[in-house]
């Protein structure tokens, strides 16, 4: 019995750790576009101020 629960503590480990790993990966996309302009730049600035 305690065998069996250590067996299944190792397996949801891995598979934690498993996607930990993959979910990353997975979820990531290429940016190619960097440039914002100065008006996206001031109206996301001041949002931000806004919150804050």
């Amino acid at each position: 019995m305690n065998r069996n629960k250590i067996g299944i503590s190792i397996l949801v480990l891995a598979t934690l750790l498993v996607g930990m790993v993959l979910i990353p990966a997975v979820s990531a996309q290429k940016e190619d576009n960097y440039s914002v302009t100065a008006e996206e730049a001031f109206k996301h600035a001041n949002a931000h101020m806004i919150v804050l």
